[in-house]
């Protein structure tokens, strides 16, 4: 039986209304997920891994 794994790593989200780096992690994880969708449905797990928020803000993990 063979298994398809995907992996996103290192979202580093911020609260909302804030930009990491000049960029909306949360648009760009929102983009991610509907590519994965769209292309990858057939996948058995999709694994988040690293560093999920920015700077580690109560915020940002809950905008995740």
């Amino acid at each position: 039986m063979t298994l398809k794994f995907l992996v996103i790593s290192d979202l580093h989200l911020v609260p909302e209304g804030r930009m990491s780096m000049s960029l909306d992690a949360a648009v760009r994880l929102q983009s991610c997920v509907e590519q994965i969708n769209a292309r990858y449905g057939d996948a058995d797990f999709v694994l988040v891994v690293g560093d999920l928020a920015d700077l580690g803000e109560e915020a940002a993990y809950l905008r995740l």
